[in-house]
């Protein structure tokens, strides 16, 4: 790893935000970079005489820093898991795309953003994903998404037992005081329980565990984020400073544990499928927060779905396709 990457690790873990490059770099190194922004080794063109005076800049700021006790997780696990696959690439009909993921976000969930694509947020309805297609003959793309994952990921925290089939037929069947849902009803779950979620639990569903709990642990949290002045990830134990956020409250604070959660649990996991996909052909190629893209070569036969899948950890639903705009359920 490079020392420009380390300190851009050590700056964020101690303050929240990277360290503005441009504050270090030498106008060469700026030169090289605007114009060769598109190449991967902008760094090695630049005149040996420039890249030995930038490396001492370096080295002199990253001596100033104080370390950070989670900085080996980001060395060691989240950049590679990202670069993994940034290198795959999404192939399209006119060629191979690349992604760009960036970590040094302020919940730590990576952005995905190159050349003006916003790769975490493809657009569902315009037909812009219909020009990923897998690079593959007779090849599939297919994705796994998880099922109900911050509903799910928050009951790991608050010690609650969700059965394993609908999260929200199970809620719903509480906000309706009914034994069995219609189709609006089920919907309706749906959209009230990341209301709730992400807006503050009101005073109707305190009396459902699941929110009570939920409560209860949103000011725990609040109260060590006071007390201690920082709070910890519950995977990678990454700490939000109280001193680098602004304009903090319990809720948003909460918003922001779970999102760091959700990323600390999907790292885990992306690494565990890369290990079961290094000696095979097909690809991990997008990851966009509760789901996962593949692109499936038939040369790595008819388990591999499977095999895939015993790793997502969580209930997942998927769905495959010839086109990323074009994706049909899949029965597991």
């Amino acid at each position: 790893m490079r020392l420009v990457d380390e300190i851009l690790i050590r700056s964020y873990l101690n303050d929240g935000k990277t360290i503005d490059l441009d504050t270090i770099e030498l106008p060469a190194f700026k030169f090289f970079k605007s114009k060769y922004w598109n190449r991967p080794d902008v760094y090695k063109i630049v005149p040996e005489n420039k890249r030995r005076e930038q490396e001492t800049i370096y080295q002199r700021v990253f001596a100033k820093m104080s370390s950070s006790p989670t900085e080996d997780v980001y060395k060691q696990k989240i950049i590679p898991a990202l670069e993994y696959i940034e290198k795959s690439g999404l192939y399209t009909k006119d060629g191979m795309e690349y992604s760009k993921y960036n970590p040094y976000t302020l919940t730590g969930r990576p952005s995905n953003t190159k050349q003006g694509i916003n790769y975490a947020a493809l657009n569902k309805e315009d037909g812009s994903r219909d020009r990923f297609v897998s690079r593959f003959d007779s090849g599939l793309l297919l994705e796994f998404d998880f099922d109900a994952y911050h509903l799910r990921l928050i009951a790991n925290l608050i010690g609650y037992d969700f059965p394993e089939k609908s999260v929200h037929d199970h809620l719903g069947k509480m906000y309706f005081d009914s034994d069995r849902l219609t189709k609006d009803e089920y919907e309706e779950s749906k959209r009230i329980s990341f209301r709730v979620l992400y807006g503050g639990i009101p005073k109707e569903f305190e009396n459902i565990d699941y929110f009570k709990s939920v409560k209860n642990y949103i000011f725990e949290l609040w109260d060590i984020y006071n007390g201690k002045g920082y709070i910890e990830t519950p995977i990678f134990k990454r700490r939000f400073y109280k001193i680098n956020y602004e304009e903090m409250n319990p809720q948003k604070l909460f918003n922001y544990l779970i999102q760091a959660y959700e990323t600390e649990k999907n790292i885990e996991v992306i690494l565990s499928i890369q290990e079961l996909l290094k000696d095979k052909k097909t690809k991990m190629i997008l990851y966009t927060y509760d789901s996962l893209l593949f692109d499936i070569s038939p040369a790595d036969g008819k388990n591999i779905v499977g095999e895939i899948h015993k790793l997502m950890d969580m209930p997942t639903k998927a769905k495959y396709g010839k086109n990323y705009g074009d994706m049909k359920p899949l029965k597991l």
